[in-house]
């Protein structure tokens, strides 16, 4: 199953909500309350999953994660974006424009 797990992140100055967000392929589907480490995360090195949802048909799986913890400057955005790719997730601000 495609597990696509969200994040939510704040940009500075900018009211519109970001996300980032990562897709694996898994059979074990996080619950609500389970913590999920990955290698974008320092300090802290693990998110608390914060909501599940469940796509039979399509074979997805959406797991949202508590918001990332900290400010992006506007003007470094582009860098997060950048490392986050490293990383294996996409942003928000750069998928849509």
């Amino acid at each position: 199953m495609k597990i696509i797990i969200s994040q939510g992140v704040k940009i500075v100055g900018d009211k519109f909500p970001h996300n980032w967000r990562k897709e694996y392929e898994s059979v074990i589907i996080p619950r609500v309350g389970d913590c999920i480490e990955d290698p974008i995360w320092k300090d802290p090195y693990e998110y608390k999953v914060t909501g599940v949802t469940i796509n039979y048909s399509a074979d997805e799986c959406y797991i949202g994660v508590e918001n990332y913890i900290g400010d992006i400057p506007d003007d470094r955005k582009e860098e997060f974006a950048h490392m986050a790719e490293l990383h294996g997730w996409k942003s928000s601000w750069k998928m849509y424009r």
